[in-house]
């Protein structure tokens, strides 16, 4: 699994931006950038802002339909 793609695909199916996402999850909207580019690793913690900004949980995150 593209850990970056699937944070696009699911960041842009809740439609939020990286800005957006990022205010909302409390992270860096540049780390967040970075991540999406594949530039940067991301922690589980904030993966798990991430998804909890998303409405969505880690198991749902990794489970790709």
């Amino acid at each position: 699994m593209d850990l970056s793609k699937r944070l696009i695909s699911l960041r842009e199916k809740c439609l939020l931006t990286q800005n957006g996402l990022a205010e909302k999850a409390g992270v860096s909207q540049t780390h967040l950038r970075r991540v999406e580019l594949g530039q940067a690793d991301i922690t589980v913690g904030h993966l798990q802002l991430l998804c909890d900004a998303m409405g969505i949980t880690l198991q749902e995150f990794f489970h790709e339909e």
